[in-house]
């Protein structure tokens, strides 16, 4: 995986950095998320706490490349899709819909997880509640596109 962010990504991380330096404090992180990747308050916040070591209030550049690999311009899509697979009104997924869903994503290597891979992702992912939040959701989804081989 390179570390150098793809350019479309680089542009949009360009436009909020000073002085060439290659990170953006909270706040102009959660701009950049809002103003060019059209995410809420709300969801903004979320992508920033996924991709932030805890505690943590900057967002690096390969922290952002992280999350470009994983959503990109798409980060609402997936939240749309959490939404469609959380039907119950409990904040959590169907686990039938989510398999689904997950089997049609790809790992930097190119290839979907095999069934046994995604039931190990899905069952280490819910733990003992045996559910998945948008926070489980989005762990997942970075588990699997991040994988290399």
């Amino acid at each position: 995986m390179s570390r150098r962010l793809p350019d479309e990504a680089q542009k949009v991380f360009d436009k909020y950095t000073v002085n060439f330096v290659r990170r953006l404090h909270k706040d102009k992180a959660l701009e950049m998320f809002e103003t060019d990747l059209g995410l809420s308050h709300e969801r903004a916040d979320f992508m920033f706490s996924a991709f932030v070591a805890e505690g943590n209030q900057v967002l690096t550049a390969n922290d952002f490349n992280n999350f470009w690999i994983c959503f990109g311009k798409d980060a609402n899509d997936y939240v749309n899709q959490f939404n469609e697979l959380e039907k119950q009104g409990n904040g959590t997924a169907d686990i039938g819909g989510l398999f689904d869903f997950l089997k049609t994503l790809k790992t930097l290597s190119g290839r979907c997880p095999t069934d046994e891979e995604l039931e190990n992702y899905i069952k280490n992912a819910a733990g003992d509640s045996k559910s998945i939040d948008i926070n489980k959701f989005a762990s997942l989804i970075k588990r699997i596109k991040m994988t290399r081989n």
